[in-house]
């Protein structure tokens, strides 16, 4: 029981368990010690101590043959073979995971050399840096700087994927031939990166250092100095893209330094500013309190029902000007502004009042006209059904022309009660003409009938051609109204129809006419 306490004990290195060893006594003791180192060493699958493994193994088998119990005996042995079994399937586990990670970090380390290859097209996907356009300080540098930094990023990727792979073949186990293999493709492909990215960082750090002293410089510098609030953000900038750019660490921490310096000197310079102003504000609050009296007395006078917009434009006009020739801030010219337009509201009140009720008066006259050209067109109307000669139409022309010249019609009005002539004068012929067809032969070619036809004829054409005089008058005063220039230019058209019409029909009447008095 002693023996077998000692035992569950463990041990923690083979020098130990061989120390042991040799102080136990009987082949019973010294082979359950074997045993369990044996446990011990591949008691973690993570990270088996193998050569421990086989060496206690190694020592324990001749131990079977001394003399033991043979109960005994096989209890042991049976542990030795299980024990013996759990070691080799353990060894072939980790040999198929070993295998599978040199697959892996064959198809990684491959990846990385065909990049290498390629290096120049993934050159151009990398994406630009994002703050250089916002800079003033580097503007002239930044296709300069982008160049570099891109390809420093893609060398970063690069140099990452070294490191992390040479560790990954560190911890595998393998054979150290296989190992070395590894490491040796690992060193060619990084003596293609590593070189050139210390390179790059050195130059990148020297320009980056350089433009940051430039702007140091001119931080302090009146003339060259830009405003307050530019520098500003000028500053935070150039730290945001000294994090964006790959600097070497004495470069990062000298520009950090400048650029706290920078910040420093303008805090203080807009806390100068801050005292400047505060003094001028006590000027300003002074200066708009003397206009506000003025903008009062304003508003006084536009309450007054005599005030009217001109005046009030005048007196606000003189604010202004009186206004441009104090001391005042910013917001004050805008508020004072606002106070002005507002003191001058009850004027425009009465303007707007005034106006809706001109827009009423004229609404109401367009309605009344309306109502009355309405009723002069019915009576109109009602006037023509009963007339039967030229005469009498010529006669209500003549009537209802001075009635509805004192309306005032547009030319579209105009043109309803032209057509309304029109058609009674065109109803008056074809009646004419309907009746002479409807007499006897010997009265068809009467003097008469054919004198009294001839004289309606006439009168219409006379009524036309007085018609197109007007049309042509009011198309030479038409002048830029093209829409109206078109309309009388459709009527003009159409009286000439009828024009050619009537003096076809003359013509025709007075041959008849002359027919007759010659037989």
């Amino acid at each position: 029981m002693e023996s077998e306490q000692k035992m569950e004990s463990g041990v923690k290195d083979y020098s130990e368990f061989e120390q042991k060893l040799l102080q136990l006594k009987t082949a019973e003791e010294k082979i359950r010690h074997c045993l369990e180192f044996m446990r011990q060493s591949i008691a973690n699958p993570k990270a088996p101590r193998f050569k421990d493994f086989w060496e206690s193994k190694r020592l324990c088998l001749p131990l079977f043959k001394e003399e033991i119990v043979p109960q005994v005996r096989a209890e042991l042995w049976q542990q030795y073979t299980e024990i013996s079994a759990e070691g080799r399937h353990l060894k072939e586990v980790l040999d198929e995971e070993s295998a599978f990670a040199m697959e892996q970090l064959e198809l990684a380390i491959a990846a990385l050399e065909k990049d290498l290859e390629k290096f120049e097209e993934l050159l151009g996907q990398m994406p630009e840096i994002a703050h250089l356009e916002y800079s003033h300080s580097v503007k002239e540098k930044t296709d300069m700087y982008s160049t570099l930094q891109r390809e420093l990023n893609l060398l970063s990727t690069m140099a990452a994927r070294v490191n992390g792979l040479r560790k990954e073949v560190m911890k595998t186990d393998m054979r150290i031939r296989f190992k070395n293999k590894f490491l040796e493709r690992l060193s060619k492909a990084g003596d293609k990166i590593f070189p050139r990215r210390k390179e790059l960082i050195q130059k990148v750090s020297e320009e980056y250092l350089r433009d940051v002293h430039h702007f140091s410089e001119g931080c302090r510098s009146e003339d060259k100095r830009l405003p307050l609030n530019a520098l500003r953000e000028e500053i935070k900038t150039l730290q945001a893209l000294a994090k964006e750019l790959t600097l070497d660490t004495p470069t990062f921490n000298k520009t950090r330094e400048s650029l706290s310096q920078c910040w420093e000197f303008v805090k203080g310079k807009e806390q100068e500013k801050r005292v400047q102003f505060a003094e001028r504000r006590e000027i300003f609050d002074k200066n708009a309190a003397v206009v506000r009296d003025k903008i009062k007395a304003l508003a006084a006078r536009c309450e007054q029902e005599t005030m009217t917009i001109e005046e009030a434009g005048k007196i606000s006009k003189e604010i202004s000007q009186f206004m441009r020739g104090i001391e005042l801030g910013r917001e004050d010219v805008s508020v004072l502004k606002d106070e002005i337009e507002k003191a001058k509201g009850p004027v425009y009140e009465k303007m707007k009042k005034a106006q809706e009720e001109r827009e009423r008066l004229i609404e109401e006259s367009r309605k009344q006209k309306q109502e009355k050209m309405a009723g002069l067109k019915a009576q109109i109307e009602e006037s023509l059904k009963v007339v039967q000669s030229m005469q009498e139409l010529t006669d209500l022309k003549q009537k209802w022309g001075k009635e509805i010249e004192q309306l005032g019609p547009t030319m579209a009005e105009k043109e309803i009660f032209h057509d309304l002539f029109k058609g009674a004068r065109d109803q008056i012929l074809v009646r004419r003409e309907e009746s002479l067809k409807s007499l006897s032969t010997e009265d068809q070619k009467s003097l008469g009938h054919l004198n009294e036809l001839l004289e309606d004829h006439q009168l219409q054409r006379q009524e036309i051609k007085a018609q197109l005089d007007s049309y042509r008058k009011e198309l030479s005063g038409s002048g830029f109204d093209f829409e109206k220039a078109m309309r009388l230019r459709d009527l003009i058209d159409s009286e000439k129809v009828h024009l050619e019409k009537i003096d076809a029909a003359i013509e025709e009447l007075e041959d008849k006419i002359a027919d007759i008095e010659e037989a």
